[in-house]
């Protein structure tokens, strides 16, 4: 048994053998690993990028949910929405689509697509059931950038939309507004982009947008005016109303045109703007395209009266024809003497002043020695009262030959032209005046002798000679009546009488004398001849005793 154990245990000796090969266990391993890795490296290459805007609300963006459109096609999503530093902001990141990733740039503007009301236009109507959602105005130019600050509101017109931006500088806002129409001839041709006010505070940068191919119609001498609301006016043709559109009246608006002498009235090439041009808007149409040939240029005039009532844009007329308009006033003192005057500018159109045959004045020095001229002749500046409903003035430039002289002079590069007192102000001269005359009437002395005229008229009135004279009177006016009666009852009807006698007799005169077939006119007219023969007897008898005065004597001589 033991040598039995012993062989056993001598035959179960284990010989080690090393190898070389891999197993195949870890085949799968490393394919997974493979695979994994190309599809990070898929998903890295194919991520989109990650931009983070700044909005101060974001109402209704849901992280995860809203998307991010343009042209209303997804082109990412937000992946987080976070309050920024100090509460005031709210930060969202987005993910975009790879494709977008040449059009993120400092020009790349970013917004929340919710409904609005722009103007007279509803926009956004499509987010009522699908939510809002980040729209992107997407640009290639400016340098990459991947943070941003969001609008609050879109912008009006789309950055690759053909046309023109201009910029207007107006005086008061008025009823434009952000998407207010641009109109030319009644044409919708552009829109209000934005609205600024200016670093003096005193004027507004309105910024438009024109379509092409009304940009092309934009010149350097285009007016605009406001077209906002209702325009009436008053005529010899009477009250007429014009608006450009319904929606000018309620969203207001602005037009313009371009004043022309060529028939075709297109402007030139070397007429025609670019982009960011500026241009005056006037307040209504008459007025902008009033002389819009004419170059404006500034006057100054002082007024020692009270302007109340004069306001900017006022006209400046000569003898009720305008020439320009107040643009800006003030209060000068002198702090020696405590003198107060108000200087006003005014803007008025030198070519409007026609001289000498059409001679217009041309350069400062020309105008100068012209305005002195004019001057001379008593050309002077007033302040008149245009409506006694608004008290309303205006600067009225007119000949006054008793004015005294005065200077034309240049004040800071300035004309200056002289002025005399307003109509309020001569008023009150005149008042003055009279009240001064009137103080020196002695009313006291007249009352007294007025009392004592009145005393002496009552006791003549009171007196008893002057009622026995209304009496007599009286008594004098019954015997006139009635003598009156007594002509018209008795003599009236013998006057009547004799008269119609004095007719009767006259006719059978008439008929018996006066006719040439009555005997008695005959038996006259031969009366008559032989008086007549008779009477040239009698001058051939004087004249022959005239020349023979011894015929009385002698007898008549024997001529033969």
């Amino acid at each position: 048994m033991p040598s039995t154990s012993n062989e056993s245990i001598n035959a179960a000796e284990a010989v080690v053998e090393h190898g070389n090969r891999i197993s195949i266990i870890w085949i799968v391993p490393l394919v997974a690993v493979l695979i994994g890795g190309w599809l990070i490296y898929k998903a890295q290459s194919e991520k989109g990028p990650s931009v983070v805007i700044s909005f101060v609300s974001a109402e209704g963006v849901v992280e995860g949910k809203t998307k991010v459109k343009f042209k209303d096609v997804d082109i990412g999503e937000v992946s987080s929405v976070e309050l920024g530093d100090g509460l005031k902001s709210v930060t969202i990141t987005a993910l975009l689509d790879k494709a977008f990733e040449p059009y993120l740039t400092e020009n790349t503007r970013f917004w929340v697509a919710r409904p609005r009301l722009r103007g007279t236009q509803l926009t956004g109507l499509d987010t009522l059931l699908s939510g809002p959602y980040l729209a992107i105005s997407p640009s290639d130019q400016g340098k990459p950038q991947r943070s941003f600050t969001g609008r609050e509101n879109p912008p009006v017109i789309a950055r690759d939309t053909p046309g023109k931006r201009l910029i207007l500088e107006a005086d008061s806002l008025d009823s434009i507004e952000v998407g207010s129409q641009v109109y030319y001839r009644r044409l919708p041709a552009g829109e209000v982009e934005s609205y600024k006010l200016g670093p003096d505070g005193r004027a507004l940068s309105i910024k438009i947008f024109v379509h092409h191919p009304y940009d092309k119609l934009v010149a350097k001498d285009t007016r605009f005016w406001n077209a906002s609301g209702i325009t009436a006016s008053l005529s010899a043709n009477g009250i007429q109303f014009d608006t450009e559109s319904l929606s000018a009246i309620i969203g207001g608006g602005i037009a313009f045109e371009t004043p022309s002498t060529n028939p075709s009235g297109n402007p030139s090439a070397e007429t025609t703007v670019g982009d960011s041009h500026r241009f005056k808007l006037y307040p209504n149409r008459d007025t902008a395209l009033q002389l819009a040939s004419y170059r404006e240029e500034t006057m100054l005039l002082f007024f020692d009266d009270s302007i109340r009532g004069l306001s900017i844009g006022a006209p400046v007329e000569i003898r009720g024809v305008k020439i320009g308009e107040v643009i800006d006033f003030q209060l000068q003192g002198n702090a020696k003497d405590l003198d107060f005057r108000v200087p006003v500018w005014i803007k008025y159109q030198p070519e409007r002043i026609v001289l000498k045959a059409g001679v217009r004045a041309e350069g400062t020095d020309q105008r100068v020695h012209q305005l002195k001229q004019l001057a001379a002749k008593g050309l002077r500046a007033q302040l008149k009262t245009g409506s006694l409903l608004t008290g309303q003035l205006f600067v009225d430039i007119d000949f006054f030959p008793d004015a005294p002289p005065a200077e034309v002079r240049i004040e800071d590069g300035v004309l200056v032209m002289p002025t005399i007192p307003g109509e309020l102000k001569i008023l009150r001269a005149d008042l003055t005046a009279l009240l001064t005359r009137m103080q020196a009437i002695p009313f006291e002395q007249i009352g007294d002798n007025l009392n004592s005229t009145l005393a002496g008229a009552s006791r003549l009135t009171n007196a008893p000679e002057l009622t026995q004279s209304l009496a007599s009177l009286e008594q004098t006016l019954e015997h006139s009546e009635q003598i009156t009666r007594r002509i018209n009852s008795d003599t009236l009807p013998e006057l009547q009488a004799t008269l119609a006698q004095a007719g009767r007799d006259l006719a059978l005169l008439e008929k018996n004398v006066l006719r040439e077939d009555s005997p008695i006119y005959h038996e006259l007219a031969r009366t008559l001849q032989e008086l007549s023969t008779a009477a040239r007897s009698i001058r051939l008898m004087a004249d022959y005793l005239e020349r023979h005065p011894d015929a009385l004597i002698k007898g008549k001589r024997d001529t033969r």
